[in-house]
C-alpha cells in the first residue's frame, strides 16, 4: 500500500493552491479496465475509481467528571489527526455548535477511524498554550468509529462509549503528545444510580484507581461513510447536456419531485456548471425563470428566501469567492479574533466604569479599516463571479425597468447576494468560512457581529432606524459608505456584453492575472467526475420515486386540473409532488455529501453538509401537496437578527412570500408531457450509468479496495 501525505492549509488559498498542483501534475489513479456492457454507446474505454468519503459531526459529551466548560474532539484517520472542533459538554454554560467535516478522497483505510476527547487547551497571558496537570489538552476518552461495518451510505447517528487510556495503543504518534487528563474517573463510580455496583462476576469495585482503558463517559456523533464508483468523464456527457443545455431549469422540476432533496441537487448542480464552464448561463437562466414567475414585482422579496438562484449563488461564491473574501475582511477579522477590543455599545450590556464614547472611537476606527479593506479588494473580485453579477443585473434591471424602485435594485441584486449572503455571514462565523483557525471567543464575536451590522446595513442602503437606536452613531459612517459601495458594485458587476470594464475615462481593464489563476484553481477543487458520479448515483436510486409523480402528474380525463407552484415561488416546479411520503423517501436513497465550498469551509477537510433530513446551509426549503392536489411552499430563511443578543446569533424567519399568495396558474398537457420526457430520459441516462457501474462493481479490481456493505444497521 503506498504512503499517504496529509497536507493542511490555514487559508482556502492556499488549499486551493497545493490541490490544483496535485491536480496538474498528478495523474488519477484508476482501478481498471473492464469490459463495457453492450447496451451503453459510449465507446470510451470503461475505467473506474473507487471515491472514498466521509462526513462526521461530533455534537456533544456527557458523563466525563470535571470536564469544564467545553472540550475539543480530534478526528484521527489512520493515526493522522485530519481535524479538530469544540464542542459542548454536560457542564457547558453556552451553546457550541457542532462543526460538520467532510473528507474527501480518502485512501483505504488501515488502522481505522478514532474521536479523541481532550481537554480544552487553556492560553497563558504570552499565548502559549499550556499542558499542565490542571488538565488542558488532557485525553480524557477516544472512540472508535467501525468503518467496515458501517452500511455505505447511511447515517448513524447516536452516543458512542468514551475509553479512557493510553492512545499509544492506536498510534505512537499520537501518545507521544496527547497525555492522559489525571481527573477522570469510570463511569461505574460516577454512575451509580445507572449503572451497577458489582462486576459482572459478582464482585465488587475496586476503590484503587482502575487500570485502563475504563469507560470514562459518552460521545454523540453523527456520521456516514460511503465509496462512490466514479467512471470518466465521457460516461456523463448527456446527464451534462440535460441538465444544463437542453432545457437549463430542469433542475426546478427535479427538486418538485424531490423536495427534501433540493440544496443538495442544487448545491451538486452548481458545481457541475462551474467545473462545465456553463455557470454564467445556467445562473442567468435561473434568475429569468425566477423573474418570470413573479405575478407582481416586489423588489423587497428579491431573492430573500432560499430559491435555487440564492442556493446556487451560495454554491457559487463559497467554491471560487473564498478568495476574494479573504482579501475583502480577512485581515481585519483576524485581527479582532486574536486582539483583545471591546466594543460593546449597548447600553444594557455596559459596565458600571466602561465608557461608551471610548468603545465607539474603537467600533468606528475598525469599521474604517474594514470598508477600505473592502474597496482594495475591488480588483481581485474572480472574473467569472463578475459575470455572474452582470448578467443578474441586466436581468433584474430589465425586469423592474418601470418601477419606483428601479434605481436602488440596481445596486441591491448585488449586495444583497455578495453582502448579506457572503460577507455578514463570515464575520459571524469566520472559521467555518476558512478565515481563522478557531472560533473567536464571545467578545471577539459581539465586535464582529457590530461591524457586520454596519455592513449589513450599507448593503442594504439604509441606516439604523428606531429598531435599534444604540447602533444610530454609526449612521453618519453609513452614509459616507453607500455612494463607496455603488461604485463597488458599479466596477465587479461587469457587463455580460463584454468580458471587460470601462472605467470612468473610458479605459478597458481586465481582470489581474493573479486573480484567473486564483479562480482557475479554486475550481480545480471540485471534482467533476465525483459530482456526477453522485448525482447520477442518487437520481438512480430515486428513480421509482420519480416515476410515480411523473405518472400520477400525467393528466387524466377523471381527476382534478394539474396546477404548479405558485407564481413566484422561489422554485417554480412544473411536476406537482406526487406524495409527501414517497417523495421524502427519496432522500434516504441520497449520497447528501458536502465538499468543502457549507463552506462553510474548513481548511482541513471539511465542509456544510447536509445528511438526509438535515439542513446545515441555513435555509429550509419545503414544497408539499395540498388537498386539492396544489402545491402549497413556503421558504424558511436564515438572516442576521439585528437584535441579537450574542455574535452567533440568528434569526431564523418563516413566512409566505408575497408572490406565493396568488392563485396557481394551470401547466398545460404539451409543457407536463415535455417535462415528463426529458426528466424521464435523465433517469434513463443515469440508468446506463449504472450499468456500467455494476460492471465495475463485479471486476475483480473491486474485491480489494471496497469495504463489506453491512446488512444491518451497526448500533454502537
Amino acid at each position: 500500500m503506498p504512503s499517504v501525505l496529509y497536507l493542511a492549509a490555514m487559508r482556502a488559498g492556499e488549499r486551493n493552491n497545493w490541490i490544483a498542483q496535485l491536480r496538474r501534475y498528478a495523474q488519477t489513479a484508476y482501478s481498471g479496465t473492464v469490459q463495457r456492457p453492450i447496451s451503453n454507446p459510449v465507446s470510451a474505454p470503461l475505467v473506474f475509481r473507487v471515491e472514498r468519503c466521509m462526513w462526521i459531526k461530533v455534537h456533544e459529551v456527557q458523563g466525563l467528571a470535571k470536564s469544564g466548560d467545553s472540550a475539543t474532539a480530534l478526528v484521527v484517520i489512520d493515526g493522522h489527526v485530519v481535524a479538530q472542533s469544540e464542542v459542548m459538554t454536560s457542564n457547558s454554560k453556552t451553546k457550541v455548535e457542532a462543526t460538520p467535516h467532510f473528507f474527501g478522497s480518502l485512501p483505504p483505510i488501515q488502522r481505522g477511524v478514532h474521536v479523541l476527547v481532550r481537554h480544552k487547551e487553556k492560553h497563558s497571558h504570552s499565548g502559549s498554550s499550556s499542558s499542565s496537570n490542571s488538565g488542558g489538552g488532557g485525553l480524557m476518552g477516544y472512540c472508535q468509529i467501525p468503518i467496515p461495518m458501517l452500511q455505505r451510505g447511511s447515517t448513524y447517528n447516536g452516543w458512542y462509549p468514551l475509553s479512557h487510556g493510553n492512545v499509544s495503543e492506536i498510534d505512537q504518534q499520537i501518545g507521544s503528545y496527547l497525555p492522559l487528563a489525571t481527573n477522570i474517573k469510570p463511569a461505574w463510580r460516577r454512575w451509580t444510580s445507572k449503572h451497577p455496583t458489582t462486576h459482572t462476576d459478582g464482585s465488587a469495585p475496586s476503590s484503587s484507581r482502575p487500570s485502563t482503558p475504563f469507560r470514562s463517559g459518552d460521545v454523540h456523533i453523527q456520521v456516514r461513510y460511503d465509496e462512490l464508483v466514479v467512471l470518466s468523464s465521457p460516461f456523463y456527457v448527456d446527464i451534462v447536456t440535460l441538465l444544463l443545455d437542453t432545457r437549463p431549469t430542469l433542475i426546478f422540476d427535479l427538486i418538485s419531485v424531490l423536495p427534501r432533496s433540493a440544496d443538495w441537487l442544487v448545491e451538486t448542480t452548481t458545481k457541475i456548471a462551474i467545473c462545465s464552464n456553463r455557470v454564467v448561463a445556467w445562473i442567468e437562466a435561473i434568475v429569468q425563470h425566477e423573474l418570470a414567475s413573479q405575478a407582481v414585482p416586489d423588489p423587497a422579496l428579491m431573492f430573500r428566501g432560499a430559491s435555487v438562484a440564492t442556493r446556487a449563488m451560495d454554491t457559487l461564491m463559497k467554491v471560487i469567492g473564498l478568495s476574494f473574501l479573504d482579501y475583502m475582511i480577512g485581515n481585519v477579522v483576524r485581527d479582532v479574533a486574536s486582539g483583545n477590543y471591546h466594543c460593546e455599545v449597548d447600553p444594557s450590556r455596559l459596565g458600571p466604569k466602561e465608557d461608551i464614547d471610548d468603545h465607539w472611537r474603537t467600533l468606528l476606527h475598525l469599521q474604517r479599516i474594514l470598508w477600505l479593506g473592502v474597496e482594495e479588494s475591488i480588483d481581485h473580485c474572480p472574473p467569472t463571479l463578475s459575470r455572474v453579477f452582470g448578467s443578474i443585473r441586466a436581468a433584474i434591471m430589465q425586469f423592474y425597468s418601470e418601477h419606483s424602485s428601479h434605481e436602488q435594485v440596481r445596486y441591491s441584486c448585488i449586495s444583497g447576494f455578495l453582502f448579506l449572503r457572503l460577507v455578514c455571514p463570515a464575520m459571524l462565523s469566520p472559521k467555518t468560512f476558512g478565515l481563522v483557525g478557531t472560533q473567536p471567543n464571545a467578545s471577539a464575536l459581539r465586535t464582529l457581529t457590530l461591524l457586520a451590522k454596519g455592513i449589513q446595513c450599507t448593503a442594504n442602503l439604509t441606516d439604523f432606524a428606531l429598531k435599534e437606536p444604540y447602533m444610530q452613531p454609526m449612521n453618519a459612517f453609513v452614509q459616507q459608505s453607500v455612494p463607496k459601495l455603488k461604485r463597488f458594485i458599479d466596477y465587479i458587476a461587469e457587463s455580460p456584453m463584454d468580458s471587460m470594464d470601462v472605467d470612468s475615462d473610458g479605459t478597458r481593464h481586465t481582470a489581474p492575472q493573479l486573480v484567473v489563476d486564483e479562480e482557475r484553481m479554486a475550481i480545480m477543487t471540485v471534482d467533476r467526475e465525483r459530482e456526477l458520479a453522485a448525482f447520477s448515483d442518487f437520481l438512480h436510486r430515486s428513480r421509482g420515486e420519480i416515476r410515480q409523480a411523473i405518472a400520477l402528474s400525467s393528466p387524466k380525463p377523471s381527476t382534478a386540473a394539474l396546477h404548479r407552484a405558485p407564481a413566484g415561488s422561489p422554485a417554480s416546479a412544473s411536476l406537482p409532488l406526487a406524495s409527501s411520503s414517497s417523495a421524502e423517501s427519496a432522500v434516504d436513497a441520497a449520497v447528501d455529501f458536502r465538499e468543502p465550498a457549507s463552506g462553510d469551509v474548513d481548511i482541513s477537510a471539511s465542509a456544510n453538509v447536509s445528511p438526509s433530513g438535515d439542513t446545515v446551509a441555513g435555509s429550509v426549503f419545503v414544497s408539499q401537496m395540498d388537498a386539492r392536489g396544489q402545491v402549497a411552499q413556503s421558504t424558511h430563511s436564515t438572516a442576521m437578527d439585528a437584535d441579537s443578543d450574542d455574535g452567533a446569533s440568528m434569526e431564523c424567519s418563516g413566512s409566505q412570500n408575497a408572490q406565493n399568495t396568488d392563485a396557481p396558474k394551470p401547466t398545460s398537457s404539451a409543457a407536463l408531457a415535455e417535462t415528463a420526457r426529458l426528466i424521464d430520459g435523465l433517469v434513463q441516462v443515469c440508468e446506463l450509468v449504472q450499468e456500467c457501474v455494476d460492471a465495475c462493481l463485479q471486476s475483480p479490481y473491486t474485491t480489494a479496495i471496497l469495504n463489506p456493505s453491512c446488512t444491518k444497521e451497526f448500533t454502537g
